[in-house]
């Protein structure tokens, strides 16, 4: 007898059924106030106005307010400026002395009178000037040198002549003078005529004209001396400049010589022709 095996048969296990719940449904609860949602993201963000004091990107876009123009004040003298910072102090020689013309050490003015030409350039004591009277002080300025009379307070470039009290003789005068030439001058012709042909006597009436003229007050010395002179010293108004003894014609010089300061003479005859003398210093 066969026998024949048999291969054993395996069956899969049954699946043993699962608890059969009922479904439950979801409660759906509301969105905490202050939790993000998925539909925070797309909802539209609120435009709020902008604070009165916070600036905003329309801020930068707006145009600029046109304001008016300071007023332009004239600077203070007395306040410094950037331009006062600029300039130089000026050095201690830029300061006048104390003088008739400078009372006080500020910068020296630009109205004080030219110093002669030939006044000596350096205030540098020399034999070769004499001292001056008694009544006048040598004081410097700008390298130069004036003469003060204590007496009188004048100040004069010019070195004094005589005691500078009025008492005796000067050395020098200083005088301005009209000139009427004629035909018997020793040089009959001047700027005004190149050929001069009136007479002593009409040279002496023009001259008496001119002195009425002057004491009446209707004309002055210098205009007439400027329009009517023979002299070459009409274009300075009749001035001669100061001048000493032996410089001018004797008639001339002694008439000069005997005028007071102010005084103005007569009729003078020189070879030149006939004058009228103002003494002015």
């Amino acid at each position: 007898t066969s026998v024949v095996a048999s291969a054993p048969s395996f069956s899969s296990p049954k699946p043993t059924p699962l608890l059969s719940l009922p479904l439950l449904p979801v409660l759906s609860l509301p969105p905490r106030p202050f939790s993000p949602s998925p539909s925070f993201l797309s909802l539209p963000v609120l435009s709020l106005p902008p604070r009165p004091f916070s600036p905003s990107p329309s801020f930068l876009s707006l145009p600029v307010l046109s304001l008016p123009p300071v007023l332009s004040l004239p600077p203070c003298p007395f306040s410094p400026s950037p331009s006062f910072l600029s300039i130089p102090s000026p050095s201690p020689s830029s300061f006048c002395p104390p003088s008739p013309f400078s009372p006080s050490p500020l910068p020296c003015p630009l109205s004080l009178p030219s110093p002669p030409p030939f006044s000596p350039p350096l205030f540098l004591p020399s034999l070769s000037r004499p001292p001056p009277p008694s009544s006048f002080s040598l004081l410097p300025f700008l390298g130069r040198v004036y003469y003060f009379n204590h007496i009188t307070n004048a100040s004069q470039w010019e070195r004094p002549v005589g005691s500078g009290d009025g008492s005796g003789e000067p050395d020098k005068v200083r005088c301005s003078h009209l000139l009427v030439k004629h035909s018997q001058s020793r040089r009959p012709s001047s700027w005004r005529e190149e050929n001069i042909t009136r007479s002593k006597e009409e040279a002496l009436d023009l001259i008496q004209k001119y002195i009425e003229q002057m004491q009446s007050g209707e004309e002055e010395f210098e205009a007439l001396a400027s329009q009517f002179s023979d002299c070459s010293s009409a274009r300075n108004g009749g001035d001669l400049g100061l001048f000493g003894r032996g410089q001018m014609q004797k008639p001339f010089e002694d008439a000069s010589f005997a005028l007071k300061v102010g005084d103005m003479s007569g009729p003078v005859f020189t070879d030149s022709g006939v004058h009228v003398i103002l003494r002015t210093g």
